[in-house]
């Protein structure tokens, strides 16, 4: 279900490299995160994954958000989203400070996900600082979430798959986080699934696996300037 906000709200959120790259391209409009209805669960201590998954789920819309409804051994819970439609998501990615790697470089910020940047870091043994700790000023992408809704992770559709930006053909090192999980895929199954599956295995695969089929959070978005009032 869509909701709308008055006012935007600036939030961040963390994508891999790969998945800059995507929204560069303009190749990604939709993410998945985890629905932390697990996490609630063990607080009211009634978790009990394996019958969790076996929930229905409903969706239901607030002024203020969207959340998730659950009900578990005949206590429900709600579980809220951490974004909301019209909120406002700059995207923090791996970087370094342009003084790290030459004096000719203008910007003051330079960013993996950019292969002039990532060839020169490579070249000159220069470290790159994790996307968890670039700050504000550094932010280059700007997302704004345009509806939520929350499903299992595989569910995903082919078409899905590739609003997610998967690509759709496998290496050698995709190929092995697959290599267990033909009981689990559905059938039929397309290239941009089987991409989004090693791409959320590489990511994913010791906390919340494919087959553990998780509930997720789906945000969909659009690329838009940097807003004038950002910080």
């Amino acid at each position: 279900m869509n909701a709308t906000t008055e006012t935007n709200i600036y939030k961040p959120i963390l994508f891999s490299t790969e998945m800059v790259q995507a929204n560069l391209e303009n190749r990604k409009n939709q993410t998945r995160r985890i629905c932390k209805v697990d996490a609630l669960a063990k607080l009211i201590g009634l978790y009990a994954k394996r019958r969790l998954w076996d929930r229905n789920i409903e969706e239901c819309p607030n002024p203020l958000g969207h959340f998730a409804k659950f009900e578990l051994d005949g206590v429900e819970m709600e579980v809220k989203s951490k974004f909301t439609v019209g909120d406002i998501l700059w995207v923090r990615e791996t970087f370094q400070e342009s003084e790290c790697f030459d004096f000719q470089i203008k910007n003051q910020f330079v960013y993996k996900a950019n292969e002039a940047d990532f060839n020169f870091a490579t070249e000159h043994n220069v470290n790159w600082k994790p996307s968890l700790f670039m700050p504000k000023e550094a932010a280059r992408i700007f997302l704004k979430v345009t509806n939520v809704r929350c499903e299992r992770l595989q569910d995903i559709s082919e078409e899905d798959a590739i609003a997610e930006g998967a690509k759709d053909s496998l290496n050698r090192d995709d190929m092995k986080l697959l290599s267990n999980l033909d009981w689990v895929i559905k059938r039929p199954f397309g290239n941009h699934q089987f991409g989004f599956l090693a791409l959320w295995q590489s990511i994913n695969a010791k906390k919340h696996p494919w087959e553990s089929n998780p509930w997720v959070w789906v945000y969909e978005f659009e690329k838009i300037e940097k807003p004038e009032n950002f910080i």
